[in-house]
């Protein structure tokens, strides 16, 4: 099994990440910014593929005290893991468990994907 840790910058929530354009809908400008900061991220960790399946393992540290949802912030997460390609695809055969947690301090957003 192999394993890798990757810190990320805080995901844009889902309710942020797009904006209505004529009769379909596109990135907002927010979204594209985390996707190229968090590509810089990766790159300068060394980040690399996973094989599928996997397990993933998402610690989350919010920016304040407001309460937040975490499924809102996987949309994001993902999609970026998947165009740099770290994962392969956030579907259920590739992603077939995973889990999530908040903490009090630390990195904004820790990811920690097994290939099972």
């Amino acid at each position: 099994m192999a394993t890798q840790a990757i810190g990320l910058p805080y995901p844009v929530p889902l309710s942020s990440c797009f904006i209505n354009k004529g009769k379909g809908r596109t990135k907002s400008p927010r979204y594209r910014a985390y996707e190229e900061e968090a590509g810089k991220m990766l790159n300068a960790q060394g980040a690399r593929p996973m094989k599928p399946p996997y397990h993933v393992t998402i610690t989350l540290c919010a920016p304040d005290k407001r309460k937040r949802d975490a499924d809102n912030l996987f949309k994001c997460l993902f999609d970026t893991l998947v165009k740099n390609g770290i994962i392969e695809d956030d579907n259920n055969q590739c992603i077939h468990s995973g889990s999530w947690a908040w903490t009090e301090e630390g990195e904004p957003c820790t990811v920690h994907i097994t290939s099972i």
